[in-house]
């Protein structure tokens, strides 16, 4: 499924210190189709950043609520409600240091926990766009082309006329056909990644010079723990349980759980160590930490038009993982953990004996750390000087006069919180743009 549903087969990444992995999705509902089903409205701090730092006057919590609400209703969304053993441990360990927690919101009724959520839903309960607002689209008219990708869209003065898609083999890549399609509008949505990629394919003036610039990640890391009692961490949602204690300092943390293969790949001891702790799978539990960076990178064009991710982790946010990591492990440790396994080259391991100290004592450098980002935003940021910013407060394009963005590259910060959700009230928002003043 990894290699059918992910773009580069899953391992997808930036260069930079350190090297962070970005899987995204390559199918019928993009990343949607493999993500852990969590929904969050931005903050609203964040929505009144947007307002006072960049002139996003109607991006206020008050004018995006509607689509929230409607979105909301139509992916039937409702607390995690297969939570066991891996979530429970947590929990008490948390709640022993002093924070508390609750279950996340998901897009998935009538979810049973079959624990795969990031390999395509195997009983559909998640309601990802394949399976929602694709088919609406179809009814409602629209054609879909699987395996053809934009190329390019051409062209005149300030008007876009033209869009060039190729066909290709999934299997091999090979160019099968190509298509062009007449355009009165074009709607660019190709992810953060991808759509500087294709503006910049395109040629397109630039008079902020900000294509592909300001690439914020969401980075992210786990924290493992070898109990001596069974947890059997497959059997329940993967991400179903949240502490925000720590938002302020823009530290989250969310449930994570992955299959065996998985597992074993991000456990950075080898050899003996390494057979040993996987052989006692059933007994490790594991949780998510999500910084909300400062940190920015760049999208840049490689020969071919492919994107080419550089970013770097800043020492703040460096700061906030070791405080994650620490604020992880003694959680597991208060929760009897023997050890827990770190993502931290340099320290894949500490004991319950030497405790978190050991964290506290050790330099951790960015490219100690063992990093993926789910989250990809802003490398064509909204705002409403085009001096600054590549679209206008309505996703549409400075320079082209029916060009609109209307994906997670617009935002020109981090939420803080899984923006799935937001993504889908930008398009809903701009879409309606786009029905009442241009078409």
């Amino acid at each position: 499924m990894t290699t059918m549903l992910y773009r580069d087969g899953g391992v997808t990444n930036t260069f930079g210190w350190p090297a962070i992995l970005v899987p995204v999705g390559r199918c019928v509902g993009g990343t949607t189709t493999i993500n852990s089903g969590t929904i969050f409205r931005a903050p609203s701090t964040v929505l009144e950043r947007w307002v006072s730092e960049f002139g996003l006057t109607n991006w206020t919590p008050k004018r995006i609520g509607g689509f929230y609400d409607e979105i909301e209703k139509t992916l039937q969304t409702g607390p995690a409600n297969v939570l066991k053993k891996n979530t429970e441990v947590f929990k008490r360990g948390i709640e022993a240091c002093g924070y508390s927690g609750k279950p996340l919101e998901r897009y998935a009724p009538g979810c049973c926990g079959s624990g795969v959520c990031c390999f395509g839903c195997p009983t559909n309960a998640k309601q990802s766009m394949q399976l929602s607002y694709v088919p609406m689209a179809v009814e409602a008219g629209a054609k879909l082309y699987t395996h053809c990708q934009a190329s390019r869209f051409l062209y005149n003065n300030n008007h876009a006329h033209t869009v060039i898609a190729r066909f290709r083999d999934p299997s091999t890549g090979k160019r099968l056909a190509t298509m062009e399609v007449n355009a009165r509008v074009v709607i660019v949505a190709c992810g953060t990644f991808h759509t500087p990629a294709l503006l910049m394919r395109s040629h397109v003036p630039t008079p902020s010079g900000q294509i592909g610039h300001n690439l914020s990640l969401h980075p992210a890391a786990k924290v493992m723990a070898r109990f001596n009692e069974d947890i059997r961490g497959w059997n329940e949602i993967p991400q179903g349980w949240y502490v925000d204690a720590l938002k302020e300092e823009g530290i989250m943390l969310e449930g994570i759980f992955l299959p065996p293969a998985y597992i074993a790949s991000t456990i950075l001891h080898t050899g003996a160590r390494h057979l040993e702790l996987m052989e006692d799978y059933n007994r490790i539990a594991a949780f998510g930490i999500m910084v909300s960076d400062t940190s920015r990178g760049r999208i840049v064009r490689v020969p071919g038009g492919s994107p080419f991710a550089i970013y770097n982790l800043n020492k703040k946010d460096l700061a906030n993982f070791v405080r994650g990591i620490s604020v992880v492990s003694e959680a597991f440790f208060k929760a009897g953990a023997r050890s827990v396994i770190l993502p931290v080259h340099t320290m894949p391991e500490v004991t319950a004996e030497e405790g978190i100290s050991k964290i506290a004592s050790k330099k951790i450098r960015a490219k100690d750390l063992d990093l993926q980002a789910f989250h990809p935003l802003g490398t064509c940021r909204m705002g409403a000087d085009p001096e600054h910013a590549v679209c206008d407060p309505y996703g549409r394009f400075y320079g082209l006069d029916n060009v609109f963005i209307a994906d997670g590259s617009i935002f020109p910060t981090s939420l803080g919180v899984n923006p799935m959700l937001t993504i889908m009230a930008a398009a809903a928002k701009i879409g309606g743009y786009i029905d009442r003043e241009v078409l």
